[in-house]
């Protein structure tokens, strides 16, 4: 059970925004083997997933009329610092929060459209455990301005991004340590005019191609077919109610 690998800035926690949570809990645990916790109402009925026992991401029920989504979150040592530095550099902050003792959420959009978080961990420290089939592998912002979330990201959570690719087919940068990378910054040109920048949450599987007839199954959507990649199998998909994630192939068994 691998230990997550933190840094400031580093991805700290996932949660999915559901506008049928009990659905989701459904979905999530026969595909990924999670079982689910609902907090108390001192913590708004916060869900959070467990895989051998251990934390791996988190639910909260959308009453909004905004699409049901994953989210990124980043970690911080000073939440208020970050809120205002997202403000410093054209980020909308849309949520500053102390959520009793489990830490302090941020939530903001970043300059291009990206929704994102940071989290300053007090008794929920995000992650247990990463990098195994079931759990969070690989965050990855597909952006509209490269350049632009390049300055925003490295200003607010003091990132030195390590260029993976830098051509007009393939432009990419990666977030850690060359063998410890946990992020990475993709130049999205297949985004249409419409569409914001987007974080995906990528979960590791076993068997690909098992996953995504299960995931069809369950009710979900493939947005592509399994394709190979030097970083294993892979292929988009969504939840029954839309929410966005990407499965890719891991080696550890489920």
């Amino acid at each position: 059970m691998p230990a997550p690998i933190r840094f400031p800035g580093s991805p700290i926690w996932a949660d999915l925004l559901s506008s049928d949570p009990d659905r989701a809990v459904d979905f999530y645990g026969q595909l990924f083997g999670w079982t689910a916790l609902k907090s108390s109402v001192e913590y708004g009925g916060y869900t959070n997933f467990y895989k051998h026992r251990r934390r791996v991401a988190g639910m909260a029920s959308n009453t909004s009329n905004t699409p049901d989504t994953w989210t990124t979150y980043l970690s911080t040592q000073d939440a208020d610092d970050t809120a205002a530095s997202v403000l410093a550099n054209e980020g909308r902050v849309i949520k500053h929060d102390r959520i009793s003792d489990a830490g302090t959420v941020v939530l903001f959009i970043d300059p291009t459209g990206a929704l994102a978080g940071a989290w300053q961990p007090g008794g929920h420290p995000g992650y247990e455990i990463t990098g195994e089939s079931g759990t969070t592998v690989w965050h990855e912002l597909h952006t509209r301005d490269y350049r632009q979330s390049l300055r925003f990201y490295g200003n607010v959570f003091d990132w030195n991004p390590a260029v993976l690719s830098d051509t007009a087919d393939f432009r990419m940068s990666t977030v850690g340590a060359p063998q410890q990378a946990l992020a990475g910054v993709y130049d999205a040109t297949y985004l249409g005019a419409d569409d914001p920048s987007r974080w995906l949450v990528y979960f590791g599987v076993s068997d690909p191609d098992e996953s995504a007839d299960r995931i069809r199954r369950l009710g979900g959507m493939m947005l592509d077919d399994v394709i190979d990649s030097p970083y294993g199998r892979l292929a988009h998909a969504a939840d029954p109610t839309g929410a966005l994630f990407t499965i890719i192939e891991v080696g550890v068994r489920a």
